[in-house]
């Protein structure tokens, strides 16, 4: 038997070959595993076995298909120009929330410290909340029936941001970015230049199918349910008011307040068709803005090269993708997570050395207090970290006057955010976190049988034989899910995250790094309440990953600068190909990024292919354009995209027609439909039974079929021919005398 090869004098070097293939093996054999898990797109075999996700990255040699999808395989017209009014739109809108951003932070000497990136991206981010804040106590004092209030607000609000600019001298004054170096101590081939060279173009692409997407009409449930839906009726009633058949819009929207004031400024009958697209956008670009704010962070520590590293690791998450695409706001939270982490990292050590000012606090409590006004998750997700933080440092210097005064100045921060979400709720409600701790506040406007629905629905998951929620089963299965199994991972973060976190073990060679500890505890604090607290779904637990994606640079430093960094390139580009291919091949998001939008709003497919909207939808656009016609729908909660008048429920509200017709006489049914202009009645049979399934949501037991026979039989209503199925849509016309309500079918 040969003798082993000797080892090299230089026991570096030996220890870095030993490295190099530890890594390299490690996430050959994570990459395996990764691609073995199920199809994300749904492939199965000919026994109906699911196909791997391998199956899915063969799909991108049929280029045709590809592109045929891209372009709505012919079938509708084709056309990009419609998307320029709305990209300009966008970019006014997040030009002005910079002005007012660059305006309120221009005195704070904690954002001094970063860099030019981060800078833009912390003043956009600042002026949005401003912009939120703003329209929402515009909306409350119902001065939102027509556009001149808010644009006279916001052109006053500009001009004094542009003066004050002019006053400081420094509007648009141009600042160096972070070094644009990649320390290696390891000899950089050709091969590793060029592969590391393909990282920032690869960035902009994703960057561009990102923004291509997110002006894509609605889709997702959620989004028309009431991300779009509450704009939507806050715009048509001229006011922000509380919504009793929609739970979800009484609660803090303060990413939607985007889109209705886009539709305020739109304005006319079809505004808010057009302003919620604009606002949609709008929400999107808050991952474009996470991006810059990470990419100028990790630059700073580490060079621009890592900076596009981070960039592009966050934009080639799929789930990051969807969300971004379908108009869902958990990017919203995530950038004012991350923006409240870049600035708390700066902070501290002044807090702890006693030299950080009362004023320092605004930028960082206003980011939180923002992450708040979007979603109820914000604050335990960010207030509660960041106010602890404070406090614990603040207390370690042994000054508890100034833990006391940086409590009182970060609540002037909340202040401008989601506090006056919280008030707006109790006035409305008599509960500040409506529809939440229905135990501990007396909400008004839910019965003890829908807080009950609520609470077994939004619950954490219990295990399928109906143990605790907290076994240790339970927690492998959510481990392999954040790590493995997810759709929304692509197979490189979490193995950078690892070695970044490894890294920051090694105090030897990274001792000159605290960041990175404050920021593996928030991640372990963000997981544990995704956990402990959430239904954990994945969705959920996405305003973590700009904070693996920092952690994850320093995994990819580490293996540039230690062992190759063309295998650094390797494993960063393989984990943007993957997600670039998932963000246009369909498979999350309707990729028909050049369709034109008058096309895609009226979709509602065919044989072949799967329409935007849902087929009844519609037909009732089209066969219900009589403004004098009103639509009550049961089951159907997917609102936003209806044309005509409409008035319906979610599943955990009482429908109206359950109000106005069950246990009441014939007289009484009759009247009340005449009385509130209801001319027809549609029943999604199929959404009640899928909400009715065990397991699911629950609805009323409120219609059965006889309840529908009854209405009939006793005159009230009488059948309205459609080409749908009965046992799945059931359209009823009001019997009335008046001529205007009994349109027949042609």
């Amino acid at each position: 038997m040969p003798n082993p090869p000797p080892k090299p004098n230089n026991p570096f070097l030996w220890s870095t070959l030993h490295a190099w293939w530890l890594v390299c093996g490690g996430f050959l054999a994570y990459l395996l595993v990764f691609l073995s898990q199920p199809s994300v797109v749904g492939f199965v075999g000919s026994a109906g076995e699911p196909l791997s996700r391998l199956v899915d990255i063969m799909q991108i040699f049929l280029v045709d298909q590809l592109l045929g999808s891209v372009f709505g395989n012919g079938r509708l017209e084709i056309s990009f120009v419609d998307r320029i009014p709305i990209l300009l739109a966008t970019a006014a809108w997040v030009s002005l929330a910079w002005l007012l951003g660059s305006s309120l932070l221009s005195r704070m000497s904690v954002i001094g410290n970063l860099s030019w990136l981060e800078k833009q991206a912390c003043r956009a981010l600042v002026g949005l909340a401003v912009l939120s804040t703003l329209t929402l106590l515009l909306g409350l004092s119902g001065l939102l029936s027509n556009r001149w209030a808010l644009l006279a607000v916001v052109v006053a609000l500009a001009v004094c941001a542009i003066v004050d600019g002019r006053l400081r001298g420094d509007v648009g004054r141009q600042l160096k970015p972070g070094r644009a170096e990649l320390v290696s101590d390891t000899a950089v081939s050709v091969t590793a230049r060029w592969l590391s060279r393909l990282v920032p173009p690869f960035t902009i692409g994703l960057t561009v199918v990102c923004m291509l997407g997110s002006c894509m009409p609605p889709w997702e449930f959620d989004v028309v349910e009431y991300h779009l839906q509450a704009p939507k009726e806050f715009f048509h009633n001229g006011k922000i008011s509380f919504i009793e058949h929609n739970v979800y819009a009484n609660m803090p929207l303060g990413a939607e307040m985007h889109s209705l004031a886009a539709m305020v400024l739109v304005g006319g009958t079809d505004g808010w068709w057009l302003g919620g697209i604009i606002g949609k956008v709008i929400v999107g670009s808050f991952s474009l803005l996470t991006a810059a704010l990470l990419g100028g962070f990790c630059a700073r520590k580490f060079g621009r090269w890592n900076g596009w590293v981070a960039a592009g690791l966050l934009l080639a998450m799929p789930g990051v993708a969807h969300v971004t695409m379908a108009g869902l706001i958990d990017m919203v939270l995530a950038a004012y997570l991350l923006g409240a982490m870049i600035v708390l990292t700066e902070l501290l050590p002044k807090i702890s050395a006693g030299e950080a000012r009362v004023g320092d606090l605004f930028p960082l409590c206003f980011m939180a207090g923002a992450a708040s006004a979007c979603k109820y998750t914000g604050l335990l997700y960010v207030v509660v970290p960041i106010y602890a933080a404070i406090a614990w440092n603040a207390f370690r210097s042994h000054s508890r006057r100034q833990v006391v005064s940086f409590v009182a100045a970060g609540f002037f921060g909340l202040l401008g955010t989601c506090i006056p979400w919280f008030a707006k709720n109790y006035w409305q409600t008599g509960n500040p976190v409506y529809p939440l701790a229905a135990g501990v506040f007396r909400s008004r406007g839910l019965s003890v049988e829908q807080v009950a629905q609520w609470q077994v629905v939004h619950r954490v998951p219990i295990s399928s034989d109906g143990g605790t929620a907290y076994s240790l089963v339970e927690l492998w299965a959510s481990v392999q899910q954040l790590c493995l199994q997810s759709n929304f991972l692509h197979p490189s973060l979490f193995f950078l995250l690892v070695c970044g976190v490894l890294a920051t073990t090694n105090r030897r060679v990274w001792a000159w790094h605290s960041w990175p500890n404050l920021w593996i505890a928030t991640a372990a604090w963000l997981l544990s309440v995704w956990w402990l607290a959430t239904h954990r779904i994945d969705r959920f637990w996405l305003p973590v990953v700009p904070i693996w994606c920092a952690l994850a640079s320093v995994g990819v430093q580490w293996i540039a600068q230690r062992l190759s960094l063309g295998l650094a390139a390797a494993i960063v580009m393989i984990g943007l190909v993957y997600g670039g291919f998932m963000s246009v091949s369909g498979a999350f998001v309707d990729n028909r990024f050049f369709v034109s939008l008058s096309a895609l709003r009226e979709d509602i497919g065919d044989e072949e292919h799967s329409g935007r909207l849902s087929p009844w939808i519609g037909w009732v656009n089209q066969r219900f354009s009589d403004p004098n016609l009103r639509l009550l729908l049961i089951g159907e909660a997917k609102a936003f995209d209806f044309q005509p008048s409409i008035v319906y429920a979610t599943c955990f509200n009482i429908n109206a027609a359950e109000r106005w017709l069950r246990g009441k006489t014939v007289a009484e049914q009759k009247s009340r439909l005449s009385q509130e202009g209801i001319t027809h009645i549609l029943i999604n049979w199929t959404e009640l039974a899928r909400y009715r399934a065990p397991g699911n949501y629950g609805f009323s037991d409120w219609p059965q079929l006889e309840d529908v026979a009854s209405l009939i039989d006793t005159g009230v209503v009488q059948t309205y021919d459609t080409p749908f199925e009965d046992a799945d849509i059931q359209v009823l016309e009001v019997v009335t005398p008046n001529p205007k309500s009994s349109s027949k079918p042609e």
